[in-house]
């Protein structure tokens, strides 16, 4: 029969194994868990790292269409237009275009009667364009009518994206697809220049042409016009929106939009107005 003394030795011995199994089982739980951890740490740097070389990708897009923006040679020079330009950049395919911000509508400036116009012109129906001129003003910050508070045209409003307009109660999908190409927040003034403009635009900017068939006429003779040749368009001080939407070939995929001014000087040919 065993001793008092060795029973508690036993059971000393039994207390130190299963505090050395529970001590093992908690550094077990814990390296698991680290190595979870390392293993989450790695796949973000991953995704970072992956994120990265798009956004790279998409800055050298942007510095691709500066370079074509301003090429002396009047025939490989690019131009705002809906001209698609694909290149080849680092594993990665890049596919760029650029407008002319000043061919579009601004709308933090242009005033009540050449915004309902270009809703009309875009398909509002005719019951609800006057609401959604109200909604539109309200959403852009205009002063209520009757406050005697105006609001000067030289000074810029509220909208700062284009996407702003699907906030206005009775915008459709369709009529904002519509609307999208031919308008812009990024113009600092009234000018408008008709020369990349699309027929919605020219209708909506042109004087005068207030009913549906002087507005076919306006754009129908701005269709007619003929172009200006590449040796005499350089769009300095223009505000130019330039897309680029890469992709690696695999899940990554990103779009950048940038607007810039050209300047015509060599040490900075250009400025970043915007980015998104």
């Amino acid at each position: 029969m065993a001793s008092p003394d060795a029973a508690h030795g036993e059971s000393e011995r039994g207390y130190a194994m299963v505090a050395a199994v529970a001590a093992m089982a908690l550094f077990a739980l814990l390296a698991l868990d680290g190595i979870g951890m390392g293993r989450g740490a790695v796949a973000g740097a991953s995704a970072a790292v992956e994120h990265a070389r798009l956004v790279a990708a998409a800055n050298a897009g942007t510095a691709i269409a500066v370079h074509g923006l301003g090429l002396v040679e009047a025939p490989r020079r690019w131009q705002p237009s809906s001209e698609l330009h694909v290149v080849d950049f680092d594993g990665m395919t890049m596919s760029i275009t650029v407008e002319d911000e000043m061919a579009k509508v601004p709308l933090n400036f242009v005033q009540a009667p050449r915004i309902k116009r270009l809703f009309e012109l875009a398909g509002v129906p005719i019951t609800q364009v006057d609401g959604l001129v109200a909604a539109f003003l309200r959403l852009r910050g205009d002063p209520i009518v009757g406050s005697g508070v105006s609001r000067s045209p030289s000074v810029p409003a509220g909208l700062t994206a284009i996407d702003e307009l699907t906030l206005l109660d009775g915008m459709t999908p369709a009529i904002y697809a519509r609307l999208a190409p031919a308008v812009t927040v990024a113009g600092t003034t009234l000018a408008f220049d008709p020369q990349d403009a699309g027929p919605l635009a020219r209708a909506v900017m042109s004087a005068g042409a207030t009913t549906p068939q002087a507005i076919g006429q306006v754009v129908s003779s701005a269709d007619r016009q003929p172009a200006l040749t590449t040796s005499e368009v350089r769009r300095y001080g223009h505000s130019l929106a330039i897309r680029v939407e890469v992709g690696d070939g695999a899940n990554g995929h990103f779009v950048q939009t940038t607007i810039v001014e050209l300047t015509g000087v060599a040490g900075q040919p250009y400025l970043v107005r915007a980015l998104s």
